[in-house]
């Protein structure tokens, strides 16, 4: 018989106020799981009185823990005509699945976001960075789950106001997706957990 599925969570925050236009804010967690729901394949079965070759039944399986935390820094300038809004933020992840690397999951996580707004030209330039992330089950020679590499991207967007009126307003805009056609990969999550890698999106412009 399934067992209902247990999960502790332990979180905290701080935040502190430099200046008016600039906020600092940190926050943790601590996540503990027992008896975890999960899907696990059977041969020899029957399904209502027809035999199958195999049929998945969810299962209690093992516990995990994950703890972590993102401290973040945001600013704030207004001027007359233009303002500026700049966030940095860092996030750190770590834990096990039974006594494995939990999979999916990037340790390391850098997002910096620039938003610039003068008269009827806004633009803004997002970057992101992931360190590796383990696959949950393909291994290496050396029996340590196979990781995809680190890697950085950069978005950008902007747009032109061409109508601005008090009721309404009418704007051109332009957005690119992987700015510098970056070549990475992320771990396969799903169907796809056959393959080693998973190459992503190139360069996009809506």
């Amino acid at each position: 018989d399934l067992r209902s599925q247990k999960i502790s969570t332990y979180e905290a925050n701080f935040s502190y106020i430099f200046q008016r236009n600039l906020i600092f804010s940190l926050n943790g967690f601590f996540n503990d799981m027992d008896d975890i729901l999960s899907s696990e394949g059977f041969t020899g079965q029957n399904f209502k009185g027809i035999p199958v070759t195999v049929i998945e039944r969810s299962v209690n399986r093992g516990s995990a823990f994950s703890y972590g935390g993102t401290a973040r820094l945001d600013f704030r300038k207004n001027w007359s005509t233009a303002s500026l809004n700049a966030l940095l933020a860092y996030s750190f992840v770590d834990g096990e699945i039974d006594d494995r690397q939990i999979p999916f999951t990037a340790q390391n996580t850098v997002k910096t976001v620039v938003d610039i707004n003068f008269q009827r030209i806004s633009a803004s330039l997002k970057y992101l960075y992931r360190s590796e992330s383990n696959h949950r089950s393909l291994k290496d020679a050396s029996g340590n789950l196979l990781s995809s590499a680190p890697y950085g991207i950069f978005d950008l967007a902007a747009s032109y106001r061409i109508v601005d009126h008090k009721s309404y307003e009418l704007a051109i805009f332009l957005k690119f997706k992987n700015l510098f056609n970056k070549k990475y990969y992320n771990v396969p999550i799903g169907g796809a957990e056959s393959f080693r890698m998973a190459p992503q999106d190139p360069i996009r412009f809506l």
